[in-house]
């Protein structure tokens, strides 16, 4: 592990996955904050449950052994409010979300302000597959925008 690797929030997965310790967390936890969405949301797996809070918004959860399409929301059965009260507990250990969420809105309003200032406006090219011409996605030093906002190069780009 590097000095960088011991910063980073988490947990390796490494010495399961070789056989080398048996010991690990009993959940997994995601969360997005991507452009366009109002709010962020926060996940955690549980055994046979997911647990989805939207910040702003409430709750989900699902019984993913009786439910893989997560089609049925139960956190509203009087049975699950022990359930829903153990992963909100669990999410607020691990993050605060309304400041996560206010974090990730502030840099994707900071990416977007940069790509405002620093993207060619008069460059165009074609889209593979699309005749109609937009603006090119690279900047005035040949960077791709879209990288710096989403970490991925677009087709645009190639």
């Amino acid at each position: 592990m590097t000095e960088v690797d011991a910063t980073l929030p988490g947990e390796s997965l490494l010495p399961l996955a070789s056989g080398k310790s048996d010991s690990h967390r009993d959940y997994a936890f995601s969360q997005y904050h991507g452009h366009g969405v109002s709010n962020g949301w926060f996940a955690l797996r549980r055994g046979d449950y997911k647990y989805i809070h939207y910040h702003g918004y409430g709750a989900e959860l699902y019984n993913l052994a009786d439910d893989p399409d997560e089609m049925h929301d139960i956190s509203d059965q009087p049975e699950q409010q022990e359930r829903m009260t153990d992963f909100d507990a669990l999410l607020h250990e691990l993050v605060t979300p309304a400041q996560v969420d206010a974090d990730a809105k502030a840099d994707q309003a900071a990416r977007l302000e940069w790509i405002r200032h620093n993207m060619k406006s008069s460059s165009t090219r074609s889209w593979p597959g699309n005749s109609r011409e937009r603006s090119r996605c690279e900047n005035a030093n040949g960077v791709c925008a879209c990288n710096l906002v989403c970490g991925m190069r677009c087709c645009n780009c190639n």
